[in-house]
């Protein structure tokens, strides 16, 4: 899909810094997984697929104002 877009008018898409992601997420014993819109976000399973510890951070944080 990266491929596919990048071709396009307006779309660049830099796969070096997924690259480097990956990479650090391998060499590393836990990840941070903070909620996402849904009960389980994607970081937690590619955390569990770079066979690290997924810590979810699972609160509601509102700032004060």
């Amino acid at each position: 899909m990266a491929q596919k877009l990048s071709g396009l008018d307006g779309y660049r898409i830099n796969t070096t810094y997924v690259d480097e992601w990956r990479e650090l997420i391998r060499q590393s014993e836990f990840a941070l997984c903070p909620r996402g819109r849904f009960p389980t976000t994607s970081r937690m399973f590619e955390a569990l697929q770079a066979e690290t510890i997924p810590i979810v951070i699972w609160w509601n944080v509102r700032a004060r104002l």
